[in-house]
């Protein structure tokens, strides 16, 4: 445990110094680098299973579309930076894959290179949208889109904290023997907790209309797809007969067990702040 605190200690102190020194920019680029290793890291895992994604065209494709939608959500309003975007990539992505693939071979390479697509970056490029069309200001946008990771973090800290004390009552062991009920309603307390104090901190920076009684729905809503979201990578995971996706961060594993629990949130949050700040 204390290895995976300081590695979290110390990618946060990362995000921070990114965000300050570029801003907007610095955070999408940051969230493009780990989408893509998290897709790479998917893509390994879903060729497990007897398929042939297409690795590098699809890693490609998810950091070409968080581009496009930091591009088009600078422009645009509303969800249409996030349609234009996934539409030119997946076309693009469709169309590499169909034509190099054999007939025989274009459902197993089709198939999980579109999955793992939607799965990472898909869910990921969220966060840019909330970044760039949520907010008066894009500094309040920004802070919304770190304000999702952290809440849905904190998920993770808190079922870690609580689920290794006093964790009984096992929450789904046919995918992690390892996380519990109790676990679980800790990860929900932790998010509604930091999400409080997040937002009290930066006042200035939370929109109108979002409020005590929306933050703690949003922070409710983000710690239970956080976890639902970590058990998906999780069953990914044991399904295909690994325990971490990688071995680059140490306590943590690989850039899909830093993010998995972002994927499903991520579109959860902009759901919230988009009803609750609009």
């Amino acid at each position: 445990m204390r290895t995976r605190t300081l590695t979290t200690l110390a990618l946060w102190v990362v995000i921070v110094l990114v965000v300050i020194l570029f801003r907007l920019y610095g955070g999408v680029a940051l969230l493009a680098a780990v989408g893509g290793f998290a897709l790479a890291e998917t893509y390994d895992l879903l060729a497990r299973f007897r398929t042939r994604p297409e690795k590098t065209a699809g890693v490609v494709a998810g950091s070409l579309f968080l581009v496009l939608l930091l591009v088009f959500g600078l422009t645009l309003p509303g969800a249409a930076p996030y349609a234009i975007a996934l539409a030119l990539s997946l076309v693009g992505l469709v169309a590499w894959t169909f034509f190099r693939s054999p007939p025989a071979e274009l459902v197993a390479r089709l198939a999980p290179t579109l999955f793992g697509f939607l799965l990472v970056p898909g869910c990921l490029g969220f966060l840019v949208l909330i970044g760039t069309t949520l907010g008066p200001t894009r500094s309040e946008g920004l802070f919304l889109a770190l304000w999702v990771i952290a809440v849905a973090k904190a998920s993770d800290i808190g079922a870690l904290l609580v689920g290794s004390r006093i964790g009984r009552t096992p929450l789904a062991p046919a995918y992690s023997p390892k996380k519990t009920v109790e676990g679980g309603i800790g990860g929900l307390a932790g998010s509604v907790l930091v999400g409080i104090i997040l937002a009290l901190l930066f006042l200035p920076l939370v929109p109108k209309g979002f409020h005590l009684g929306t933050w703690i729905v949003t922070g409710l809503l983000l710690g239970a797809t956080a976890i639902l979201s970590d058990l998906l990578g999780s069953a990914l995971k044991r399904t295909a007969g690994v325990k971490d996706s990688g071995h680059g961060l140490p306590g943590i594993g690989g850039a899909l067990d830093l993010a998995d629990s972002l994927l499903l949130a991520a579109p959860v949050g902009y759901l919230c702040l988009l009803l609750f700040t609009g």
